[in-house]
């Protein structure tokens, strides 16, 4: 029982997004829920026992309500179980993929399962203080986060079912910029109530880029620079359609339909798992729209000031892209121009891999960016990265199609780098 009390407190202290001590630690929250879903499991492998053992010791007696120098009896801790398997089940990854809506209502079984904890035995409420302190805070900041609406400066619907939207958030884009190297991979909720069935939906997206709006007052010199910088004021997402009747593709088509939209965004949150500052070199591999954390990179290097403040060791950056088609290519028209104008720097190279494993030459994208047809030879790249960076450390980040993530982990740690995946797939 003393236990399962710990766990409890523990499982409860991991899936906080605005906590201090995952900042102490590097983990961004979306890493620790990882660890909240294990001890979670634990936790309830640790009831079942604990169930089993009542019911030998107490048979029937489990079902009665009698207040005694515990609690109110071991009917609560019973309806407690029972609320937490349900909340465990429907958290099975083929249950909370399917059906998502259904694994976030069960999962607000937890309030009454608490509750029945703490009638079932007073005590447990000394180890669920501050757990639950620090969620009541928690819960306040992202109250005050999603109560602001933000300006949809621009809303495209891209070829192959991508959806572009332009966000007016200095906040969210002003604490990006701050963090330097750490605010790449940064992500926000969204929530768009035109097409949510649920008040309670809210979706974590990859911002792909920072934007000036046109409204930039605020200037801060950069490494050094005689010549200051605007802080960008607005956010860029790139949002694909996950097939028909998805949020997503409510979402695309809303935007095709130039419906007017009230968006809400909760966030940022999230940072890499690796601190690029320490690295001089740096690889990149993506499938997809899973380029969306790059290009915020790739929007970084591209501005010397920029680059020598945030990252001041970085020697080389090498991006691999994997497309299905060429016409997803121009999601990121504007940015890939700028790689190809880019000049030459003596302390600095750039090199970007482009592949189609579905090539149309009629696309006209196919005549503007260069492009290699199949996939990219992981081995091959990272063997030859190794080979041009003698010793000096490489980090890889990787975002894509499950079997192209696996295989660029996999040849990235033979060759000695450090890796960092980013997924929404907790």
């Amino acid at each position: 029982g003393r236990l399962l009390q710990a766990n409890l407190a523990l499982t409860l202290l991991l899936p906080t997004r605005n906590a201090v001590w995952p900042a102490i630690v590097g983990i961004s929250f979306e890493r620790c829920i990882k660890y909240h879903r294990i001890i979670g499991r634990w936790t309830f492998i640790n009831l079942l026992v604990h169930w089993i053992a009542m019911i030998i010791v107490y048979g029937s007696d489990i079902l009665t309500v009698r207040s005694g120098r515990w609690g109110e009896g071991n009917l609560y801790g019973t309806l407690a179980g029972i609320s937490m398997a349900l909340m465990v089940l429907s958290a099975a990854e083929p249950i909370r993929r399917r059906y998502y809506e259904l694994f976030l209502f069960l999962h607000m079984m937890a309030f009454p399962m608490l509750i029945f904890s703490v009638l079932h035995n007073r005590d447990t409420l000394v180890h669920l203080i501050l757990p639950l302190a620090l969620y009541s805070v928690d819960w306040i900041i992202r109250i005050m986060q999603r109560s602001r609406t933000v300006k949809t400066l621009s809303a495209q619907a891209l070829v192959d079912g991508c959806t572009r939207l332009h966000l007016d958030c200095p906040a969210v884009a002003q604490a990006i910029w701050c963090k330097k190297a750490n605010g790449l991979a940064s992500f926000v909720y969204i929530q768009i109530s035109a097409i949510n069935n649920n008040p309670m939906e809210w979706h974590p997206f990859t911002v792909s880029g920072l934007e000036c709006t046109g409204n930039e007052t605020e200037m801060q010199p950069v490494g050094g620079a005689s010549t200051p910088q605007p802080i960008p004021m607005g956010i860029t997402v790139h949002i694909k359609s996950m097939g028909d009747g998805t949020w997503s593709d409510r979402l695309l088509t809303a935007v095709k339909q130039q419906k007017p939209m009230v968006i809400r965004l909760e966030g940022p949150y999230g940072q890499m798992g690796v601190d690029l500052v320490k690295y001089s070199h740096i690889l990149s591999v993506s499938g997809g729209v899973g380029f969306t954390p790059c290009a915020p990179l790739l929007q970084m290097v591209l501005d010397p000031q920029r680059r020598h403040e945030c990252l001041p060791l970085l020697k080389s950056l090498t991006v691999v892209w994997v497309v299905r088609s060429q016409e997803s290519l121009s999601w990121f028209e504007g940015l890939l121009a700028k790689v190809l104008a880019l000049r030459p720097a003596p302390d600095f190279r750039l090199n970007i891999e482009l592949y189609v494993t579905r090539p149309d030459p009629s696309t006209p994208s196919a005549s503007r960016f260069p492009t290699k047809q199949g996939r990219p030879q992981l081995d091959v790249i990272c063997k030859q990265m190794a080979a041009n960076c003698n010793g000096e450390p490489v980090a890889t980040l990787v975002c894509g199609p499950a079997a192209l993530t696996s295989d660029s982990v996999k040849h990235a740690r033979e060759a000695g780098f450090h890796t960092h995946t980013e997924t929404f797939v907790l």
